[in-house]
This record gives C-alpha cells, structure tokens and sequence, in this order.
C-alpha cells in the first residue's frame, strides 16, 4: 500500500472508506475499479494539477467484505470449522474467481476482501481526497493506494472477472485464415 495516497488524484486501485465507520469493520470500505485515465481531466492544459476535473461523475467500486464472507463466496465456508489448507486458496494470481483478497494495513485497514462482482457507484464528489475527515465533509476517504504491480493485479483481476472491455464476437476460424492468408501472398 501506498498509505497516503501519493497521487492528489482517485486512481484504480485506491482503497476508500465510509468516513464515520471504523477501521476496523471491512464492510465500510471500498476498492476503486474505475480506469485511472478516466479520472483526470480532459482539458488540453494538463501542467497545473490543480484545476483538473475527472471526466465522470461516479466512481465504480467494488465493495469489501470479511474474509469469512469471502470464503463463503468461493464455498469453502467449511473453513471456519475446519483448518483450511493455505494451498487451496491457490493466491498465486492475487485472486480467486471474483474475490480479491487485501492485507492488513495496521491500524488502518483490517485484513479483508474485494468482491468483483458487487459493485456500487459512488459520486467522485462523495470521495474525499485526504485521510482527514469531518462530519459535513463527503461520505467516503482515501485510505491508501494498492502499489504497482498489484494494482495492475487488481485490474487484470476485474477484466478476467467481468469480460474483457472492447472484445467484441468474432469468427475466429475465418480471423485465423485471414491471417494465414495474408502470410501466404507474400
């Protein structure tokens, strides 16, 4: 984790947290899905910093469960009443189906899990951009960013889990010939 965020900016990756919740309830975070290039500015003067605008309104988030309620998802809710082998959770990729798991951060963010599959989008006015929080300031804080190269884990985690974006239907067999087609005429 990057705990402060380094960038001024939301970025894919980010952890948020509901701001009158506690540290220590995995239920008041969140895990932002959205693409980071969609949450800069789409004017030509990109120098200053200060004046950037995000070019949408919501953030897509995932929310974030105990990892008891992650086990359940993945139907190794036996966990609990047995010892569960580490090896199963097969963590190698950094996922497992739609769970992603997060680390502890201490005092910060407990141990828990990113679910990819409940999603909620949340007004980027709603997000507050530092760790300081008061009670008429927006719903959520950034906690902490998720450090390259795990936060390109987390995206490739999301685009495996939801179909990848601009993939449309094709024919493949007739794609494949063309292809050997076009080595063919040379």
């Amino acid at each position: 984790y990057l705990c402060p965020p380094v960038s001024t900016h939301i970025q894919l990756g980010d952890i948020i947290q509901d701001a009158h919740r506690g540290n220590d309830d995995p239920n008041s975070f969140r895990l932002v899905l959205s693409p980071s290039c969609d949450m800069v500015s789409n004017k030509s003067d990109m120098v200053s910093n200060k004046n950037r605008a995000a070019r949408i309104s919501h953030v897509l988030v995932a929310r974030c469960y105990s990892v008891d309620h992650a086990l359940n998802r993945l139907g190794l809710e036996k966990a609990k009443k047995e010892k569960l082998d580490p090896s199963r959770l097969e963590l190698s990729r950094g996922y497992i189906k739609e769970i992603v798991f997060l680390p502890s951060l201490s005092k910060r963010i407990p141990t828990m899990a990113a679910d990819l599959k409940k999603l909620v989008l949340v007004p980027i006015d709603q997000i507050a951009p530092g760790q300081n929080v008061e009670d008429s300031s927006p719903r959520f804080v950034r906690v902490a960013s998720i450090d390259s190269p795990f936060r390109e884990a987390v995206m490739w985690a999301y685009l495996q889990t939801a179909g990848r974006p601009g993939l449309p239907d094709r024919d493949f067999k007739a794609w494949s010939g063309e292809i050997v087609g076009a080595r063919e005429s040379k």
